[in-house]
């Protein structure tokens, strides 16, 4: 993400976050990774399709765990369906 786009972020005084179609968080602002802490503290790139299916804290972050995995596969569905093989 460009420092641009960053410091746009960061003079927000809301939680944001910005993702790509793998779920990759790619920029967050402060209050962004205060909102997501789980995504942030798992290695590697921040994402949240592997924090909602791989890491345990994931069933006690979601109010509606199923709901949210099912949301998760949605989003990843659609966007495979923008570039078939």
């Amino acid at each position: 993400m460009t420092d641009a786009v960053q410091q746009v972020l960061d003079s927000m005084s809301v939680p944001a976050v910005v993702m790509n179609s793998r779920m990759d968080i790619v920029a967050a602002n402060e209050l962004g990774r205060a909102l997501y802490p789980g995504p942030f503290s798992m290695a590697g790139q921040p994402n949240f399709a592997r924090f909602a299916f791989l890491d345990p804290r994931a069933a006690e972050f979601y109010d509606q765990y199923d709901g949210a995995k099912t949301f998760t596969v949605s989003v990843l569905r659609a966007s495979a369906g923008r570039n078939p093989p």
